[in-house]
């Protein structure tokens, strides 16, 4: 896999920290998280240091284990660290938290009463 671009680095730790945070607040290990992942501890670890890029597959993943959508993964640290991205980074970014919001309402309509 690429390395992390330099301008993009504080948004990964960011992404990072919110699931070392929310993994802390449901009582999760780290080791309890990468088996329910099906990767290694040190795989994790170095997904929630920020030293590895999040697949879209893999953002999700951690997502439906921490019972949170993956945006709101994403904006646990967005709004803090949009100002080292460049402009086009950060729309993508805002747009993809868009989408992820749209289909997080569209899954939660579809459901049977």
């Amino acid at each position: 896999m690429k390395p992390i671009p330099a301008d993009q680095i504080s948004l990964y730790v960011a992404i990072g920290n919110r699931i070392v945070d929310r993994r802390k607040e449901l009582g999760l290990s780290q080791r309890e998280v990468a088996e329910r992942m099906g990767v290694t501890p040190p795989s994790l670890a170095n997904v929630e240091a920020g030293r590895q890029r999040l697949l879209v597959n893999t953002l999700v993943d951690i997502a439906r284990i921490l019972n949170l959508s993956p945006g709101e993964l994403i904006e646990g640290a967005e709004f803090q660290r949009l100002e080292g991205l460049n402009a086009e980074d950060a729309t993508l970014i805002r747009q993809f938290c868009g989408f992820i919001r749209f289909a997080r309402v569209g899954e939660r309509s579809s459901t049977p009463t």
